[in-house]
């Protein structure tokens, strides 16, 4: 499958994650959006998610993590989406955020990124988010229960910027830097 102009083909040919949901569902995260592959037409259905302003959208994705019956949405410059999976109907379309987190947002909880560049998500077996960024130091632990973030100063622990991480089967986080590899 490629890029073409063809209605309903695969809306970008750079794939930055790939998802497969609890219903077995294939999910694309691309530089042109949400794409959902529909097996019963064999051909592709593309969201793109905004939040409830309308001003951040999800035009470059680089992550997508199930979460019950949501996805978080990664996104190139416009930091991450909250999406309840009902909205995504086969057609494609504009979805809305029921909750985005960028550096525009704040509240008592101190919901707010470093930078919109979002690289990689991970959910753990606690149900903490690990948010990467691109440019940016830190690996940062959001607690969907309690609502806080926290940020870990990779460069501060290793000399080194993050670069990759992933979620391994103990539970642990492994994050990649410039220079090695630090465990959480």
């Amino acid at each position: 499958y490629r890029h073409s102009e063809l209605q309903h083909s695969l809306s970008n040919n750079r794939i930055r994650s790939i998802l497969e949901d609890a219903n077995k569902n294939i999910w694309f995260a691309t530089d042109g959006g949400i794409n959902k592959y529909n097996e019963a037409h064999d051909h592709f259905d593309v969201f793109h998610a905004v939040d409830k302003n309308g001003e951040h959208n999800t035009n470059w994705v680089y992550a997508l993590v199930e979460d019950d019956d949501h996805f978080w949405v990664g996104s190139f410059l416009n930091g991450l989406h909250y999406v309840a999976k009902h909205q995504f109907k086969n057609e494609g379309g504009i979805v809305v955020a029921d909750l985005s987190i960028n550096t525009d947002t704040q509240n008592a909880n101190g919901l707010k990124l470093a930078n919109n560049l979002i690289s990689n998500v991970i959910k753990d077996k606690h149900g903490n988010l690990w948010i990467l960024l691109f440019r940016d130091k830190t690996l940062t632990r959001y607690n969907l229960a309690t609502k806080k973030m926290t940020p870990y100063n990779v460069y501060a622990l290793t000399g080194g910027y993050p670069t990759h991480i992933c979620l391994d089967k103990d539970g642990r986080i492994w994050c990649a830097y410039k220079g090695g590899v630090i465990v959480f």
